[in-house]
């Protein structure tokens, strides 16, 4: 048929608009610096595919490390740079009387792998023989204690954190674990790669048994038993009622501990624990009997069918459990021969084709073994002052750009507003490294001959400083993180946000970049973190740290209508054959809409201030380039299914496009036409006045993960 005139017109508009959405796409590319675009694919429209824009020629070139499931862009050249510094510091050799010459003695005992092979399993034994002997309750629970303070994993998992209500003091926290695969999911029984994963659990277990000197025969036996038990604690987790997150502190005294799980030993366990502490000098556990109840259940569930566990089983039933969670706990301790075993399961897993280089493990482990002195070489080389400067005058920055945003928030009523600007004054900056790092965690002796003693002193020690700040005021400025750790993370106990040294670094950030890149680099890392005092789960954490609901129902009500779209908005996003869980992600997700959005407009009133005007549509492109290029990677198959799966964040691609097609200032800097897959009709917006979002029926979630306290980067 004859076309028609506006068919015609239709048809040539649709083609001018081509033409110059080429030629606006042409001149993007002269804004990005040559280090900024060698990732980028410019043959992809920012619109259709912005992570692919951005990411895709890196993505297309990138080989995937051999010891590694994936490889991260950024966050891997940031921390291939800690390490090498790091080795180099570990390396050099320090007077006999120099603090430092410990590290190096303890990065030379870890690379001694003669000395590992020759030894074999042999430092395993005392340690074995003790399991062995197990034949009566109060050997298993002698047992667990000391592997409680020897930092050696068991099912019951101990910590000591601050009260959620209380936050100046420290609880005991009861929390499930004493599973080795990644979570409960990989023990479903009618699930096939579930299977494949318990099937390859069950040859490393046999393996490395066997490998201690136990015949094939009592090898099988004991890989049979900690998989059936494994199994067991899975499906308790499994059947954990889902409470309210402020429900889910369960809070007791002893007795009441006692009365829950009677068949579990509690008041002997603490008893041990703290009899080794005494003799080691420390207090542990203190006052837990008096005032206030400090023991807190995470799973109470899982506690009382484990304790039912214990009552129907004799304690050598568990011996075996316990003998191959010891093997594989300190395996990275041992010979070539139990790494080889550990890599093959990994191998399984995540699909890595190699180990790691021994300089790297060991430059990790030193790092983590004596953090004072390695953070104090760490910042002294890499982290000048002015560094720090600039990093506390860009938070202060971000912070600001929060409180105003903040303010003009409708739907908040002016009481809960009012608390929520005081809480946002209140979140604390920890930029660089801790001010006063714990001397007694470097206390101990090392040697150049033993890294399997050097190992089990730190952890020890480590365990012993953990287990004394039961009883002691909460320390607001202390880390969880090392210098030279490239991450970052928000406290909601302290209400306070950490920024290592090790992320403050190229290419996230530099005083040679532009602000563009810094703000979109950084700033967007940091903005996540402050975001996180605010999230589905920091909300509820007031400007003080307690736990409890600030805000007026109406609020409350209208917080989650927002978020619901951002969980649906997630739920829609699939990779690697599996679903993300838009419940599960939910607090990170919020974290990275929000940390793009504040470092934007902090770029954009400093910018204003700076210049009289807002940033050129070219500095804003390469503004969201910049933090898109912050979440460039590549993963194997199975390594993204493991993410998908058990990571609290969503998988990167999302951590890109999720955020920039719910923001309305891209779509303006790319042109992006309406209904175009980065500018939806309808998006979700949290932190600013808007119609509520269209409420979605919500898919049938699987079971949430635990809520963390900490939220951190990656």
């Amino acid at each position: 048929p004859t076309r028609r005139s506006s068919d015609l017109h239709n048809a040539q508009t649709l083609a001018a608009w081509k033409a110059s959405r080429t030629t606006f796409l042409e001149e993007a590319e002269k804004d990005y610096p040559a280090a900024v675009a060698s990732a980028m694919n410019f043959s992809e429209d920012p619109c259709s595919n912005f992570y692919e824009y951005s990411c895709g020629k890196w993505v297309d070139t990138a080989k995937i490390p051999a010891d590694s499931g994936g490889i991260a862009m950024s966050w891997d050249e940031a921390e291939d740079h800690a390490f090498a510094e790091l080795r180099e510091m570990f390396e050099e050799e320090y007077p006999k009387n120099s603090k430092f010459r410990k590290v190096h003695d303890w990065y030379k005992s870890c690379m001694n792998v003669d000395r590992a092979d020759e030894l074999g399993a042999t430092p395993l034994r005392p340690w074995l023989d003790q399991v062995d002997s197990i034949k009566t309750h109060d050997d298993l629970w002698n047992t667990m204690a000391t592997f409680q303070l020897w930092a050696i994993p068991t099912v019951v998992s101990l910590s000591v954190s601050t009260d959620e209500k209380d936050p100046l003091k420290h609880d005991l926290f009861i929390d499930a674990g004493g599973m080795i695969l990644p979570d409960a999911t990989y023990y479903d029984p009618d699930d096939d790669d579930a299977q494949k994963s318990m099937a390859a659990l069950k040859e490393y277990l046999t393996n490395i048994t066997i490998y201690t000197g136990y015949s094939e025969e009592e090898a099988h036996e004991s890989a049979n038993r900690t998989l059936e038990i494994e199994m067991a604690l899975a499906q308790f987790m499994y059947d954990e009622p889902i409470r309210k997150f402020e429900e889910s502190y369960l809070h007791m005294n002893l007795t009441e501990l006692e009365d829950h799980s009677p068949n579990i030993p509690w008041a002997s366990l603490f008893g041990n624990i703290e009899k080794g502490c005494r003799e080691e000098g420390v207090t542990c556990l203190a006052d837990m009997t008096r005032g206030r109840k400090k023991l807190v259940l995470d799973s109470p569930y899982f506690y009382q069918a484990l304790s039912e566990k214990f009552g129907n089983h004799s304690a050598e039933y568990w011996a075996p459990y316990l003998r191959t969670h010891l093997i594989y706990n300190l395996s990275p301790l041992l010979s070539e021969q139990f790494l080889n075993a550990t890599f093959k399961l990994d191998a399984d897993l995540e699909g890595m084709e190699a180990r790691p280089p021994r300089w790297k493990k060991c430059t990790g482990a030193v790092k983590h073994a004596l953090p004072g002195l390695t953070d104090e070489l760490y910042v002294h080389k890499l982290f000048p002052k002015k560094a720090q400067n600039d990093a506390e005058v860009m938070m202060t920055q971000l912070k600001d750009a929060f409180v105003d945003n903040l303010k003009n928030v409708v739907w908040m009523d002016n009481t809960t507003k009012a608390a929520a600007l005081e809480k946002a004054d209140n979140i604390q900056f920890n930029i660089g490294a801790p001010k006063n790092q714990p001397a007694y965690l470097d206390n101990y002796p090392v040697t150049a001959g033993s890294y399997f003693n050097n190992s089990m002193l730190a952890y020890h020690f480590r365990q012993l400083y953990k287990m004394s700040k039961l009883g002691k005021p909460v320390d607001r400025h202390e880390w969880s993180m090392r210098a030279s750790t490239v991450n970052a993370y928000y406290d909601n106990g302290v209400t306070a946000l950490f920024v290592p040294a090790a992320v403050l670094q190229p290419p996230f950030f530099s005083d040679k970049y532009a602000a563009a890149r810094n703000f979109g680099g950084i700033g967007a890392v940091m903005g996540h973190e402050f975001t996180h005092g605010f999230d589905n789960t920091g909300r509820k954490f007031d400007a003080h740290s307690k736990l409890h609901e600030w805000w007026k129902k109406p609020v409350v009500k209208k917080y989650k209508d927002h978020t619901r779209c951002i969980e649906t908005l997630y739920d829609s996003f699939e990779i690697a054959d599996e679903e993300v869980d838009g419940n599960g992600t939910l607090g990170e997700n919020i974290a990275d809409m929000g940390g793009l959005k504040i470092s934007l407009r902090a770029w954009q009133n400093l910018h204003r201030k700076t210049y009289g005007a807002m940033p050129s549509t070219g500095e804003q492109r390469l503004f969201f380039v910049s933090f898109a290029q912050n979440w460039c990677d590549k993963n194997r198959y199975q390594a993204e299914q493991q993410t998908v799966l058990t990571d609290e964040h969503s998988p990167n691609l999302f951590r890109v496009n999720g955020p920039v097609s719910q923001s309305h200032e891209f779509a303006k800097t790319f042109g992006c036409p309406v209904g175009s897959p980065m500018n939806p009709q309808k998006k979700c917006v949290l932190w600013k006045d808007s119609a509520p979002s269209e409420v979605l029926a919500q898919m049938q979630m699987r079971k949430p993960r635990a809520y963390r306290d900490r939220k951190s980067v990656v």
